[in-house]
């Protein structure tokens, strides 16, 4: 009955945390904004690369609650977003409202 218990326990750990990190897994990679030129880069290391024409960027991000994409900007502090990603589409929606949308390019 015990060993039964800690089955039922693991599996359950192990479904919890597939379920908090697939997010993290579906954002790893190369977006390129819909409409426009800038193109966001994000590492199974937790940084990202922002790229528009010659200016480049690069920060940590974390992802919070499967939801909300953190990037640290410098000495300005952190940057919060409500983060979705289905397939090869990922929306990013600020605090204002506004939606920005890229697509996967790699």
């Amino acid at each position: 009955m015990k060993a039964f218990r800690l089955c039922l326990f693991m599996c359950f750990a192990l479904l919890l945390a597939s379920c908090t990190l697939k997010p993290t897994w579906d954002l790893l990679g190369k977006w390129q904004k819909v409409d426009g030129t800038e193109v966001m880069e994000f590492t199974g290391e937790g940084m990202m690369q922002l790229t528009d024409g010659p200016i480049t960027i690069n920060t940590k991000y974390k992802v919070i609650g499967g939801k909300e994409l953190q990037l640290e900007i410098g000495s300005l502090g952190s940057v919060s977003l409500t983060v979705s990603v289905e397939r090869n589409k990922m929306t990013l929606t600020n605090a204002k409202g506004e939606v920005f949308t890229f697509n996967k390019i790699r």
